[in-house]
């Protein structure tokens, strides 16, 4: 099939970029390496795809011939990244052509293309979805925060990815690795039960929707579609995600597994904690870099000893020193407790008030010098929170 555009080698580069995040890059499928060039009544359209996660990108262009053909993606992102941004861009295949032609100034360049009817179906739903809403697109931003917390790698299949779960009281995500724990929260009211689901979103789907919102919140909203309806009971995780921004659409099939019970991690009221210092984040993250060269490389925890008006960082190690510091406590301490002392990994702290992003924070710590710790933003909302598993005292 005959294809031919116009565009300008900045708006071909910027959605190749996008687009090679998604185009595998080691794969026994040459075509998912590819992607899709669509030019219709519709406009020109970039398609990407690893069978994972799907990604739908428009294109601004002026379209002569209308066609599809699919290309390898990094060859011609090599090629635009090196064209000023204003150039003007022609886009060619012939008719029957085993080739793709990129011409600009008098410089042509031919790229091998591959058969379209290869590529997968990559931005579609099979069924209605389930559940479906919109959301403002900075909303969705610190929603997908939770990411940070979700295991690397291959650790677990389910807890490589965060739950979205939409029930009576809003649409949490959670993320967790089993040792740190973060879940953000947007209350929304009256959600019929016919329509709540928890779904897990694979941490690779997560990059390709943040690549697709637009800096400055415009378009404004991002159009969200959960599970299917038919899907099995029997395997409530299961069923595809559909993200749209604009004309740009991510979509993805769920990890198919139980999640963690978060809700019985999280308990409803930990208010009777008696010790629940409040700290400045700035404070406490100037603290954690400073005593951080002295942590154990083997175990890099921090002594954390908190009493009415201060909290103490320690780290000590027999290879490189010690180091010590305070910081002041603002409140939720009684005067007469008993100094208490918890240990717990330094990266896990800073983590934690990186994804609260507040300017002051509260530490709930039970009695039990083992049990999860929960920081929250202060004063609370209620609509975030992060768990930190500690360590054992030595």
């Amino acid at each position: 099939m005959s294809l031919q555009f116009t565009t300008t080698a900045g708006a071909l580069r910027s959605v190749l970029q996008t687009a090679s995040k998604v185009a595998a890059t080691k794969d026994t499928l040459p075509i998912l390496s590819c992607v899709l060039l669509t030019a219709d009544e519709s406009g020109v359209t970039v398609a990407a795809s690893n069978l994972e996660v799907g990604l739908l990108l428009p294109l601004d262009a002026e379209i002569t011939e209308p066609g599809v053909i699919a290309a390898h993606a990094r060859p011609m992102l090599a090629v635009a990244k090196n064209i000023p941004p204003n150039t003007p861009v022609t886009v060619q295949a012939e008719k029957d052509s085993l080739h793709l032609t990129l011409t600009y100034g008098p410089t042509s360049t031919r790229f091998v293309t591959m058969p379209t009817n290869e590529f997968p179906e990559c931005v579609g739903m099979t069924k209605t979805p389930r559940c479906e809403f919109t959301l403002p697109t900075e909303t969705l931003r610190r929603l997908l925060r939770s990411a940070d917390f979700a295991a690397p790698g291959e650790t677990s299949y389910v807890l490589n990815g965060i739950l979205f779960d939409v029930n009576e009281k809003g649409i949490h995500t959670v993320g967790t690795d089993s040792h740190i724990l973060g879940m953000q929260m947007v209350p929304v009211a009256g959600v019929p039960s016919d329509k709540q689901i928890a779904m897990i979103l694979p941490t690779c789907a997560v990059s390709a929707i943040e690549s697709v919102l637009p800096a400055k919140n415009s378009p404004p909203s991002v159009r969200i579609q959960m599970g299917e309806v038919g899907d099995n009971p029997m395997h409530p995780y299961a069923g595809q995600f559909r993200f749209q921004v604009g004309n740009a659409v991510v979509s993805c099939r769920a990890c198919d597994g139980g999640y963690p019970p978060w809700r019985k991690i999280i308990p409803e009221d930990h208010d009777e904690y008696l010790c629940q210092p409040v700290v400045e984040s700035a404070a406490l993250l100037r603290a954690l870099l400073a005593v951080g060269p002295t942590t154990n490389p083997k175990a890099p925890s921090v002594h954390c000893r908190v009493d009415a008006d201060k909290l103490t960082l320690e780290t000590s190690c027999p290879d490189f020193g010690s180091s010590t510091t305070t910081i002041p406590v603002l409140g939720g301490v009684p005067s007469g407790m008993t100094p208490h002392v918890v240990v717990f990994k330094t990266s896990y702290a800073q983590r934690s008030l990186q994804f609260l992003n507040s300017d002051t924070v509260q530490f709930q710590m039970p009695p039990d010098v083992l049990s999860a710790i929960f920081v929250t933003p202060y004063p609370s909302d209620g609509n975030s929170i992060a768990l930190i598993m500690p360590r054992r005292i030595e």
